[in-house]
């Protein structure tokens, strides 16, 4: 997967992205995903599916717990 900054789909804020569509194939290949941090032990999270012509399905997600610091 590729990671970086860039301004999100969803809302046009930074978002830190991860896309899969570098390394994959098949449906993992129009998969992303946008993070936020809430505090220190809670991100948000939005994935999407981008399928040509536009269409756009979105799966919400939480990241909950303690990192690894």
């Amino acid at each position: 997967m590729a990671t970086y900054v860039a301004v999100s789909n969803i809302d046009k804020r930074n978002s830190y992205m991860i896309d899969y569509t570098p390394y994959n194939k098949g449906l993992v290949h129009i998969f992303r995903d946008e993070l936020r941090k809430i505090n220190e032990g809670l991100y948000i999270g939005m994935g999407y599916l981008n399928f040509p012509g536009g269409s756009r399905i979105n799966f919400p997600f939480i990241l909950h717990g303690k990192t690894g610091k």
